[in-house]
């Protein structure tokens, strides 16, 4: 526990280390420039200007470990930040990431927020609904209302089974704040690569994870035509331009740059 006198910190686990697999022949979408700066940035700089950026661990490819410090020091300075090298999967990523976080002087009672480098758009008022709620639950993740009708199907007879009630459904977005004591133990007992979301292991673990209202402008850039909705959103254009004929242009450089043609 915080004991009188001490302040409890709030660290970063930022994930940066995917694939990229539905980027297409893209490639890493975490290098993708939009708005003049590549994706990873845009989403580094959103969490300094949130105020709650004290230190944290920003978990990349082993290939970008240059390039990511780089950023790293642009943007933090000489804030406790630190890099280190994701896995094979998300799960062991996050592992990779809070064992870093752990080594780096955080102690089990401080908070972390573990974050998809891939939601550039992460707000101070998102973050501050979740810090709040993981100071009085310990975990506590944004969602956001499923506004489709959502169908449970037999995949094999191509049949809809039934109707779901979305009234009890949320779409879950990132940060998602935890204990980091909890947390790490969580990852570490149920050493799961099959996760892709960190309150699921808490649920595992038995935990209760508190849920605050997220936002639309937590939406994960997963495919090229995120990137659309991504540039619209920053452009402030009043439709969205994956509706639009012709679709996005892609300039093959040391990275890639996503443009409006």
């Amino acid at each position: 526990m915080v004991t009188e006198g001490e302040t409890r910190r709030i660290w970063w686990t930022v994930v940066a280390a995917g694939k990229s697999t539905r980027m297409a022949d893209l490639g890493h979408k975490m290098w993708i420039t939009v708005d003049g700066q590549p994706l990873l940035r845009l989403s580094l700089v959103r969490i300094r200007d949130t105020g709650w950026a004290e230190g944290g661990v920003l978990v990349v490819r082993r290939d970008d470990v240059e390039p990511a410090r780089t950023l790293v020091r642009q943007i933090f300075g000489d804030r406790p930040w630190t890099i280190t090298v994701g896995g094979e999967s998300r799960a062991a990523s996050v592992r990779n990431g809070l064992q870093a976080l752990q080594a780096q002087a955080a102690r089990g009672e401080d908070l972390v927020l573990i974050h998809d480098g891939a939601r550039p758009l992460v707000s101070a008022a998102t973050v501050g609904r979740v810090i709040r709620a993981a100071e009085r639950w310990g975990a506590a993740i944004p969602v956001v209302p499923v506004a489709d009708t959502v169908k449970t199907v037999d995949q094999a007879a191509k049949t809809i089974v039934g109707t779901v009630d979305r009234k009890q459904l949320g779409l879950a977005q990132t940060p998602q704040g935890f204990l980091l004591r909890q947390i790490l133990h969580a990852h570490q007992q149920l050493d799961d690569d099959a996760l892709t979301d960190d309150a699921e292991a808490m649920e595992r673990a038995g935990h209760l994870v508190a849920t605050v209202e997220g936002e639309e402008a937590g939406r994960k850039v997963t495919t090229p035509a995120d990137l659309d909705w991504l540039v619209w959103w920053l452009q402030g254009h009043p439709v969205s331009l994956a509706d639009q004929a012709g679709g996005g242009q892609y300039d093959d450089a040391s990275h890639g740059h996503w443009a409006r043609r």
